[in-house]
């Protein structure tokens, strides 16, 4: 999976080259970009007055709880986003609009946490005692995902120097993908361990249809600078 998207990645970031080999003298601004798939560099790269191509990487992880369903869970989310995208600056002004995509690999890892000493799994109610833990993990559903957006800045403008930028913009990131592991205690017997793996199942369908961390058409807000 990594290296599909990686090879994606690359592919999309030769194409935007290929344009850019095509522009003679093009302008260069290197930048930081923060927002809501994270932070990390990016470049820009002038093809017209009108038309700039813009590649870059994000990154993020923090502490943030799921409480989708009548199960609490710790997660540590983590935003891993590369990205390339056109951008179109009508007649140069400093108004735009985007298009393009990312491929993403944002996760939460979580973590099941009893409430008043049981589990609320499935449909059933199980003591705390009888499950040794409950991890797993919500995934963006789309790995390669389209992006469109638009924005105020344009740091390629002549007489541009250190300039910030704001976009917005959504991510087709598709329904989340959950994947969910009960382990039973020791002591317990095989027919209820059986039972508690059947909950699992259908908690899983409950966090995939519930779940508001990583979701269809996830709405990105991003401020760029400062762009040298």
């Amino acid at each position: 999976m990594f290296q599909s998207k990686r090879i994606a990645l690359t592919a999309l970031a030769a194409a935007l080259g290929t344009l850019l080999n095509q522009s003679a003298n093009a302008a260069v601004s290197l930048g930081v970009d923060a927002g809501t798939l994270g932070v990390g560099p990016e470049l820009q790269f002038g093809l017209s007055d009108s038309l700039a191509a813009r590649v870059g990487f994000t990154a993020l992880s923090y502490s943030r709880n799921v409480t989708d369903t009548g199960i609490r869970y710790d997660g540590t989310l983590k935003l891993s986003n590369g990205f390339a995208l056109l951008e179109w600056h009508t007649g140069g002004a400093s108004f735009k609009a985007s298009f393009g995509a990312v491929v993403t690999s944002n996760k939460i890892d979580i973590t099941g946490v009893p409430s008043g000493g049981n589990y609320q799994l499935g449909n059933s109610t199980y003591p705390a005692s009888n499950i040794g833990s409950i991890t797993g993990a919500v995934k963006a559903g789309n790995g390669l995902a389209p992006y469109v957006g638009i924005g105020f800045g344009h740091p390629l403008a002549e007489g541009a120097h250190l300039t910030f930028l704001f976009d917005i913009g959504l991510i087709f990131t598709g329904s989340p993908k959950v994947s969910l592991t009960a382990n039973c205690s020791a002591s317990v017997p095989a027919q209820t361990c059986t039972q508690i793996r059947q909950d699992a199942a259908v908690e899983v369908a409950k966090l995939e249809d519930k779940s508001t961390q990583l979701k269809l058409d996830s709405p990105i807000v991003s401020s760029r600078g400062p762009r040298w």
